[in-house]
């Protein structure tokens, strides 16, 4: 096979792949944010955080809500890995190849890239993202479907599995690690320096730059509503400073409340009934809120109810050890580097535990550090799971660069070292 062949089919599958999980993510925070134990700007935020793109985004939309981060992850073209770049990107290597794949195959690439491609034209807020998300989650599935029932399994269809595969361990290790920017330090919340001009001009300018959570006073002023101005509005101003509302429940309960169907309700809606903290613990408790957003990343990876058959109760501890070191899990980290490297032998003709090139021997270096390793190695020394993943992560982009260099980079005339790993283009980095 063509080495040009076999990068387009490599990458067809990668960028589908990454637009599925790019809609599962997305579509987790939007369950997240109707449970409401984390504020939304800090979930947005996150997500853009988990897939690496912090910086374009707040150069070009400043505000991290639900409107501009699902604009900038699924519909913006701008972006080379939202899910509309990456379907696109997969149909152009899709027509690239078009004698490699079936008919069947090519029709649902289409289909996707032209379902998609009509939302991003239209250019407005997705009315319903969850069936959008659902729609491209699908398509995805359906076209993996499809290439594994009618393509011959052979180089090709190893090269798809490959590509498949190293992109679902990368996200996969992404979305475990989703808590990291769930903490206060990991995600910018203070307007910057330049105040509103950070956030272009325009009537939404101001508005878009004091949504930030530092620009909101975290004290009502000694002078209570006059630091608000004047007229109606004043005093509702000032009593909706966060200090303004108790931030424990009265020892009277809900007789401070006064009296009625309400008081009892209102009483329990002040802020403290809901925890404002993680436990003292850390990321390592394991409390109703934990379970919430622990359920939430088995979701992301369709994983709730084979990980409810082999652990039941959820925790933070199991859920890490099942999305890490499950063999059998089609999407945990572990199942994911042992059928990549099925394929990388089968596309070489080597045998497991030897090698013949870097590509076979990172990627198998990482697998068997995932065969040897625990949960508890990872969670009871530093770093921590944060730094496990971004080791995790590193090694595999390690392990992605060599089969690059392997199978697809540019080589000189006569012999000499391969065009560098970049040479692929910035579209389709991991």
């Amino acid at each position: 096979m063509l080495s040009r062949v076999a990068e387009s089919v490599y990458w067809m599958n990668r960028q589908i792949e990454r637009a599925e999980n790019v809609a599962r993510a997305v579509e987790t925070t939007l369950g997240l944010v109707l449970e409401g134990t984390i504020s939304p700007g800090r979930l947005w935020s996150a997500l853009v955080c988990t897939f690496g793109d912090e910086a374009d985004f707040w150069a070009r939309y400043g505000l991290a809500d639900q409107a501009n981060v699902i604009s900038f992850l699924a519909i913006d073209q701008a972006n080379a890995n939202s899910i509309a770049s990456c379907l696109q990107a997969a149909r152009e290597n899709a027509r690239t190849v078009r004698d490699m794949i079936s008919t069947a195959m090519w029709q649902e690439i289409n289909k996707a890239h032209l379902a998609v491609r009509a939302a991003a034209a239209a250019n407005v807020e997705i009315e319903h993202p969850r069936e959008f998300l659902e729609e491209v989650k699908r398509a995805s599935q359906l076209i993996s479907g499809v290439a594994d029932a009618t393509m011959s399994h052979g180089e090709a269809w190893h090269f798809a599995r490959l590509g498949r595969l190293v992109e679902r361990a990368d996200k996969t290790s992404r979305v475990l690690d989703v808590e990291h920017y769930f903490q206060p330090a990991a995600v910018p919340l203070a307007r910057p320096a330049s105040g509103a001009a950070a956030f272009g001009s325009g009537p939404g300018a101001e508005i878009a730059a004091w949504n930030q959570p530092a620009a909101v006073p975290l004290a009502r002023p000694a002078s209570g509503a006059a630091a608000f101005g004047s007229g109606p509005g004043a005093e509702i101003a000032a009593w909706n400073q966060p200090a303004a509302v108790p931030l424990a429940r009265p020892a009277s309960g809900a007789a401070a409340f006064g009296s009625g169907p309400g008081a009892e309700i209102a009483a329990w809606n002040q802020p403290a009934a809901v925890p404002l903290a993680r436990p003292a613990s850390g990321a390592g408790g394991d409390g109703d809120g934990d379970a919430v957003r622990w359920s939430a990343v088995l979701e992301s990876a369709s994983a709730l109810e084979m990980y409810r058959k082999v652990h039941g109760a959820i925790s933070r501890r199991r859920v890490a050890d099942f999305l890490i070191f499950d063999r059998e899990f089609p999407r945990a980290m572990h199942f994911c580097l042992i059928k990549a490297e099925e394929s990388l032998l089968a596309i070489t003709g080597g045998a497991k535990g030897a090698y013949s090139n870097p590509a076979e021997q990172l990627l198998g270096r990482l697998r068997s550090h995932l065969n040897y390793g625990a949960i508890d190695e990872i969670l009871g020394a530093e770093p921590g799971l944060h730094g496990f993943i971004d080791s995790f992560q590193s090694r595999l982009n390690e392990a992605s660069d060599a089969i690059y260099a392997t199978f697809f980079a540019l080589r000189p005339v006569g012999g000499g070292e391969p065009a560098p790993a970049a040479a692929a283009g910035s579209a389709r980095r991991p």
